[in-house]
């Protein structure tokens, strides 16, 4: 209800300008642990309390009870028109089958080309079997090395990323394109036409300025070819 109540609050200051990125955590469950909750259990919690909030910020008066919240007569006004979009994110079933039902587009990660044209496809079948007929939002989140060279780009990503989830880069080399921006729009284009309209771009380059410099080129890159 607090959240419900939280974005409602900020669609009145900011009409059309949110969306609800959803997840059920990363892969260390100790985080969950630490806050007092089993950490087997954020699944069916994510789905009820996605339940509640879509509920809630359709303007519904909403009695409630499952598993692990009870709500007797909750209402939350105004409701934000336009209405939230809701994204959840994850890389298994479970996310795809939770998109499905609640959700308005999904955040994939760690995917190639092949598995994230599987999950949209997954939640489309999944959709249509619960009713829900609607356009979804899919997207992307994926790590970039830029460089004059692959060997370069590779260099800037290879570090920031073992710096960050103290893993060799090998286990993640296969989803993180490196080179030249022109190299990287060209290995996320199949992601495009495969159904993606968001690409949230980790960029690591030499500096700042040349990453966003890079981030700017990529999507011009990839518009220039969606509108050809």
């Amino acid at each position: 209800m607090t959240v419900a109540r939280q974005i409602s609050t900020l669609c009145e200051m900011a009409p059309g300008r949110l969306t609800l990125g959803v997840g059920v955590g990363g892969e260390d469950r100790h985080e969950m642990e630490v806050c007092g909750v089993d950490p087997r259990s954020r699944g069916r919690r994510t789905n009820e309390c996605l339940q509640i909030v879509r509920t809630l910020l359709e303007g519904q008066v909403l009695d409630f009870e499952g598993e692990f919240f009870e709500l007797e007569r909750v209402a939350i006004t105004p409701s934000p028109d336009p209405a939230v979009p809701i994204v959840i994110g994850g890389r298994s079933r479970a996310a795809l089958e939770r998109t499905a039902r609640y959700g308005d587009g999904w955040l994939a990660a760690w995917k190639t080309v092949e598995s994230f044209r599987d999950g949209v496809e997954t939640i489309d079948t999944l959709a249509r079997e619960l009713g829900r007929e609607r356009h979804f939002h899919h997207g992307l989140q994926v790590w970039c090395g830029v460089g004059a060279s692959p060997r370069a780009a590779r260099h800037w990503v290879k570090n920031r990323m073992e710096t960050m989830y103290r893993l060799p880069f090998e286990r993640f080399e296969r989803y993180t394109p490196c080179g030249e921006p022109e190299r990287i729009a060209d290995s996320l284009r199949p992601f495009v036409d495969a159904g993606c309209r968001t690409l949230n771009l980790a960029i690591c380059a030499e500096s700042v300025p040349a990453g966003i410099e890079a981030a700017g080129e990529i999507k011009r890159l990839l518009c220039e070819a969606e509108s050809s």
